[in-house]
């Protein structure tokens, strides 16, 4: 797998997972649960082949990520809520998302 082919697999992993995030938000006004992420890790170990270790260093971004959204979305529901913090937010949360599974992932 060339990494031009890593980088395409990791935006469809990563916007299945902010499709599952979103879903699961939506149901549960609460903080994403242990389950929540441990869905998202397991399709991504999935998708990605992914080592034990790299599960293990993976779980704390996402983790990370999902409390990152979750805060935002539940930032929207106040009276003077900004949408563009919202996808200013979003936006840095990726970005940072990204970099992590950079550092994390291989090129194989």
């Amino acid at each position: 797998m060339t990494v031009k082919s890593i980088g395409k697999t990791i935006v469809l992993v990563l916007l299945s997972s902010l499709l599952v995030v979103g879903s699961n938000l939506a149901l549960a006004a609460d903080a994403p649960s242990d389950s929540d992420t441990s869905d998202i890790m397991a399709m991504l170990t999935e998708a990605l082949k992914l080592t034990p270790d790299q599960a293990g260093k993976l779980k704390p971004e996402i983790d990370t990520f999902v409390h990152t959204i979750d805060r935002l979305k539940a930032d929207q529901e106040k009276e003077d809520a900004d949408p563009e913090a919202l996808v200013k937010g979003a936006k840095k949360a990726q970005e940072d998302y990204q970099k992590a599974l950079k550092k994390i992932l291989t090129p194989q």
